[in-house]
């Protein structure tokens, strides 16, 4: 049985079963001076200034005035004493070896991380006076969302308000939205509520059409789509469409059922019962990764590489319905053996799945209805009696320790920053926490509406934006 026709048998079936300057010049001053020698260096160039002086005598007195709103560092190398005063009213801090902030104290701000936001300061500065109340702005840029303020002051507001009364030290935190790739569009979610931010790809924009067979953000920022006929490529930013990057044909390929980036950066396709491989910008084809049917491969549905770098596919072998995950070299492609073996734990027909923050694997099995969840050392299911992570019934606890109602034809499956596992469930998207307690369902991370045109597919991928 074919891909194509397991995916239209399935959607039959569905009635009946039920997402921080520029120039290279720096205002230096280089001065070799003879003793009781003043040098006043002044710079008002938007540049950082670079002030060595190599005097060889003490007694020279350095002033430094700058007006530039930058970071003022002075360099003496001349094994004696010397006076460097920093005069700024930019509020900027100076590595000067004295105190940057004379009867005031400092707030320094770090952000995680730079190109996916910034934090606004009000007042301006880095350097205030004892009881000023400064606000501080999170700003997300496109396709990213805020997730919280850490250190002196903890929130998860885009706006919290710091109180002077000591030096105090802020982190702000970013992360990458949520992509669903959902029949022939991609739809976009904040990360950290669930809301939906909107359509990141039109349907059908570039010739996209379903099902798709998964997605993934490459090593280029960019967005890759796999679907029947080959994989696109969509702008990481706007989802404008950029290119076919691999057709039907290419290297052989007769449809695209998995989709994943390696560790150099070439482009892995699952394809029936293979692996193609193709140059990651080129999109040429390098040949054949997995060859057809080795270690019984067949009926490929998604590939991920795992934490050691190996490659793992999750097949349906032999044109059954019970599911596999095969590990395969992450270098040469050899097939090391069944990971999970065939129908283990009750795996059946499986769309995706994901390895977990402590390097188990949960593996969605549609039809079932549930995600199991895979030592990540053996391949074993987990220790829940009826093998699953999702959902195990109530009446097998305490030895069942993971309890949760059920799914609803689940598919995708990725981990989100803060570590819980998401699903689709349905036209849902669920959370879940994960830890040796077993997992807590989170406030529904994403609910369908049934009366919102953005609807999500029931076979649907879901993927986190990487960090710039």
């Amino acid at each position: 049985m074919t891909i194509r026709s397991k995916y239209l048998l399935f959607l039959v079936l569905l009635p009946s079963l039920a997402v921080l300057g520029g120039c290279s010049d720096s205002g230096g001053d280089g001065n070799d001076n003879g003793a009781g020698t003043t040098n006043d260096n002044q710079n008002d160039n938007g540049q950082p200034p670079d002030n060595s002086n190599d005097n060889g005598d003490p007694g020279n007195t350095n002033t430094n005035a700058n007006d530039n709103g930058n970071t003022n560092a002075n360099t003496n190398d001349n094994g004696n004493a010397n006076d460097n005063t920093n005069t700024n009213t930019n509020g900027n801090a100076n590595d000067n070896g004295r105190g940057s902030c004379p009867g005031g104290f400092t707030l320094a701000i770090k952000v995680i991380t730079g190109g996916a936001g910034f934090v606004v300061v009000d007042p301006p500065g880095e350097c205030f006076a004892a009881g000023t109340h400064v606000t501080l702005g999170a700003v997300a840029e496109d396709t990213f969302t805020f997730l919280a303020f850490t250190g002196d002051a903890a929130s998860e507001s885009l706006d919290v308000v710091v109180t002077m009364d000591a030096d105090k030290a802020v982190t702000a935190t970013f992360t990458g939205n949520l992509f669903v790739a959902s029949d022939a569009t991609i739809l976009e979610f904040d990360a950290f509520t669930g809301d939906f931010v909107g359509e990141f790809v039109t349907p059908g924009a570039g010739g996209l059409s379903g099902p798709l067979g998964g997605a993934t953000f490459g090593p280029d920022g960019d967005f890759y789509v796999a679907a029947v006929d080959g994989v696109r490529r969509y702008d990481g930013m706007t989802g404008a469409f950029v290119s076919q990057v691999v057709g039907i044909g290419d290297g052989g390929l007769s449809a695209a059922f998995g989709l994943d980036f390696g560790p150099g950066g070439n482009l892995f396709v699952a394809d029936g019962d293979t692996v193609l491989e193709y140059d990651g910008v080129t999109g040429a084809i390098v040949g054949v990764f997995v060859t057809a049917g080795d270690g019984g491969l067949g009926g490929a549905t998604a590939l991920h590489f795992g934490p050691g770098g190996n490659l793992f596919v999750v097949a349906t072998p032999g044109g059954g319905t019970a599911g596999a995950v095969f590990e395969f070299d992450g270098d040469s492609g050899a097939f090391l053996g069944e990971f999970v073996t065939t129908g283990s734990g009750g795996l059946g027909i499986s769309f995706d799945f994901a390895f977990g923050p402590g390097g188990d694997l949960f593996v969605s099995t549609t039809l079932a209805g549930k995600v199991i969840r895979y030592r990540g050392a053996t391949g074993e299911p987990e220790t829940c009696p009826c093998a699953c992570f999702v959902p195990c019934p109530s009446d097998l606890l305490p030895d069942a320790n993971y309890v949760i109602s059920s799914l609803s034809f689940p598919s995708g499956v990725a981990f989100a920053p803060n570590g819980n596992m998401l699903v689709t469930s349905g036209g849902d998207i669920r959370a879940f926490a994960v830890s040796a307690a077993g997992p807590t369902e989170q406030t529904p991370f994403f609910a369908a509406d049934p009366t919102d045109p953005f609807a999500i597919n029931i076979v649907s991928f879901i993927t986190f934006k990487p960090l710039p």
